[in-house]
């Protein structure tokens, strides 16, 4: 049995416009996701520093809310340049001091090379010693005579990151001096369309997701204050007992923890990366700091980051694990960093909403 369907032009006009339209808006997305990508940052960068900014306006009441913003926004430029100042050389100082060595340590390391040797010529090899040393000799002696070179090569992708850098900074700047004037607009020509109480819904959730990412990073800037402080410290007290420069501490500090601003896997990778630096000058001491390094992220984990992050977003850990998995994959680290206080502003939102329904109800009940 066939059955006839009859569709007139208007609906199938409405049809194939709305599924072009999404497929427009679909295109334009991936298009231009750097953009959007550098939008999102600089409007996360500026609820960040919101607060100090606010911080800052009441310490000098009477003063134009932009002499705020400008000092809020030059102490965390500056901070920035100067985690990059000193943590940067370091990183790059011992690298470069590891690999010109590195013939020198295998040289001098305790290895049966009768064995080794034995074992090369019974695949062909007539003197794996010499082979292996020459072949580290001549890594050595090429990285450190072309590090310049790749320095200089990468000086285009340097420069494009510095540029998106810049252009993200000048807008955080403008959305911290007009974005309250714009959003007290919006609200305005809003106010005219909704009705009140659907207003002052919008509102209370705009201010409560104001209020929970300004403080998530509040909280995770303390946690990064925290292995700052305490990674300086037992770097400082390992250079001291194995003879190693003391002037490794400040910056092998910083590294960890900038990158425990990035919740669960940035502390991970922060004592991992600064281990592996210590061990370019000395395994003992990078063995020692690795376990010291092991056990103070249980404490984080378990004692200080909860402790902290409990205060500001009341998540479980499963929807916090989940939500950080999903924001790397879709927006690598700075995904990762949003995830937790974007999971909960949507649970600030379905609070909201059901919340504002059962109002609705318990009216309509009383009338």
């Amino acid at each position: 049995m066939k059955t006839k369907i009859e569709v007139d032009i208007k609906t199938f006009v409405k049809f194939w416009g709305v599924l072009l339209g999404f497929l427009m808006v679909g295109l334009f997305i991936w298009k231009a996701w750097a953009g959007i990508l550098m939008v999102l940052i600089a409007g996360f960068l500026a609820i960040a520093i919101s607060p100090l900014v606010r911080r800052i306006d009441n310490l000098f009441p009477g003063k134009n809310r932009k002499v705020a913003t400008a000092v809020a926004y030059t102490i965390v430029v500056g901070i920035l340049l100067l985690v990059l100042a000193v943590a940067l050389p370091a990183i790059i100082g011992e690298t470069v001091k590891f690999v010109s060595n590195l013939p020198g340590l295998v040289e001098n390391a305790r290895i049966d090379w009768d064995a080794v040797n034995r074992f090369g010529k019974g695949i062909g090899v007539g003197n794996i010693e010499d082979v292996i040393t020459s072949g580290l000799q001549a890594f050595s002696t090429t990285f450190v005579s072309n590090f310049g070179g790749v320095v200089f090569g990468s000086l285009g992708a340097i420069g494009t990151f510095l540029g998106s850098g810049i252009i993200v900074l000048v807008m955080v700047f403008l959305i911290l001096i007009e974005g309250p004037s714009l959003l007290k607009s919006f609200w305005g020509q809003m106010d005219k369309r909704m009705k009140g109480s659907d207003m002052s819904l919008a509102v209370r959730i705009q201010d409560k997701l104001l209020r929970v990412v300004s403080r998530y990073v509040t909280g995770q800037l303390s946690v990064s204050l925290v292995n700052w402080s305490l990674t300086t410290l037992s770097i400082l007290v390992i250079s001291l007992v194995f003879g190693l420069s003391w002037g490794l501490a400040l910056p092998f500090g910083l590294i960890t923890g900038v990158l425990a601003f990035i919740p669960v896997f940035g502390s991970i990778v922060g004592g991992i990366l600064v281990t592996v630096l210590l061990a370019f000058s000395s395994w003992p001491a990078a063995l020692v700091f690795f376990i010291y390094y092991m056990i103070y992220l249980q404490f984080e984990n378990n004692v200080i980051s909860p402790n902290i992050q409990s205060k500001s977003i009341d998540l479980p850990v499963l929807v916090i694990i989940i939500a950080i998995t999903i924001g790397f994959n879709v927006m690598g680290l700075f995904g990762a960093i949003v995830a937790i206080p974007i999971a909960g502003s949507l649970k600030v939102i379905i609070e909201e909403y059901n919340n504002y329904n059962k109002e609705k109800q318990e009216k309509k009940t009383n009338c």
